[in-house]
């Protein structure tokens, strides 16, 4: 009997796990402003992403992070790109782990920002996609991963 309950049990706790894993969807919103651009981090709960690391990357030195920063209370932060380094500039918000978001910034030869062609970054991880509105496909996978040991392990001889 308790066999028989194992699975639904199972089931029922991954469903319910699923509203708490979308409120924890980072969403960014950038503005300009005479020194740049000023972004803001909310979770979509609307609480702002406080004290998260910023870190931005530019396009000639892809690895070591050009700037580090955190955002305030609000969750922002303003940064303007070096006008004498042209291309994708990376700016990654991150907060604990699977809570961050990507953009890039494109500068021109001119050294002047493609405000047209700010972008979110494709490469999210697993996790936050997830976050980012649907938790079913991860929870789908878990589940299906938890349901087989649960049938597995109802299924083995008892000695």
């Amino acid at each position: 009997m308790k066999r028989l309950l194992a699975l639904p049990m199972a089931i029922a706790a991954l469903v319910g796990m699923a509203p708490q894993a979308m409120a924890h969807m980072v969403e960014t919103f950038f503005d300009f402003n005479p020194e740049g651009l000023e972004f803001q981090s909310k979770f979509s709960s609307g609480e702002p992403v406080e004290n998260a690391d910023v870190l931005i990357y530019a396009p000639n030195n892809p690895d070591e992070p050009w700037a580090r920063m955190t955002t305030d209370e609000e969750g922002r932060f303003s940064f303007a790109p070096d006008a004498s380094i042209p291309g994708e500039w990376e700016v990654k918000i991150e907060q604990g782990i699977g809570h961050e978001d990507l953009w890039m910034v494109p500068v021109s030869e001119q050294g002047l920002i493609e405000y047209e062609n700010i972008s979110q970054a494709d490469d999210v991880p697993v996790i936050q996609i997830a976050d980012s509105g649907n938790p079913l496909i991860v929870a789908g996978a878990i589940g299906l991963g938890t349901c087989m040991a649960i049938a597995a392990y109802a299924s083995r001889k008892e000695e």
